[in-house]
């Protein structure tokens, strides 16, 4: 599944609200973090240890029940309408809940992970979900990405003074219609 259209690609893209999904997933229940973290790893996947803390923090909630959601790929300008947008400003969260998407379930970095065996090189997109303090406190949320030692998931910070360029990829979700 290509995701995000090359940078500077003159594709034509609708407004998000007119979008249809990327990919649709169906998530949940889970045994345990344990049985995701092992099921990713089965697939040849690896985990940081950012993010591999973060999945076992109390934070990180798994779903009760199943749930299929849409996701999306955007870049932040195509959310906020704005080049730059800080974290401590809530523009970028707010603006996705306006166009009445949602905080992406924690587990969805880790379905995603399996799913996109064919992740272009060095691409990383973070999965805009509620974000998770990680053993600084600073605010991080999951990100899938491929470089040359192989695919991963890994924490990016979401802290204050985070500035999400206009042009970074995102992922985001909402529930299945």
């Amino acid at each position: 599944m290509a995701l995000i259209p090359v940078s500077g690609s003159k594709e034509y893209r609708p407004p998000l609200h007119l979008r249809q999904p990327d990919f649709t997933l169906a998530l949940g229940p889970y045994e345990s973090k344990q049985s995701l973290i092992s099921s990713v790893e089965s697939k040849g996947h690896q985990i940081s240890d950012l993010a591999r803390r973060m999945i076992f923090s109390p934070q990180y909630a798994l779903l009760g029940r199943l749930w299929v959601y849409d996701f999306f790929a955007a870049t932040v300008q195509e959310v906020t309408n704005k080049y730059r947008v800080k974290t401590k400003t809530p523009e970028l969260y707010t603006a996705l809940h306006q166009l009445d998407f949602i905080d992406a379930p924690h587990e969805s970095a880790l379905a995603i992970r399996e799913a996109y065996v064919d992740q272009p090189m060095d691409e990383w997109l973070p999965i805009l979900s509620n974000p998770i303090a990680d053993f600084r406190g600073e605010p991080s949320v999951l990100c899938v990405g491929r470089n040359s030692s192989g695919t991963w998931i890994v924490r990016t910070t979401v802290g204050a003074d985070y500035v999400w360029r206009g042009q970074v990829p995102l992922l985001i979700c909402r529930r299945h219609l």
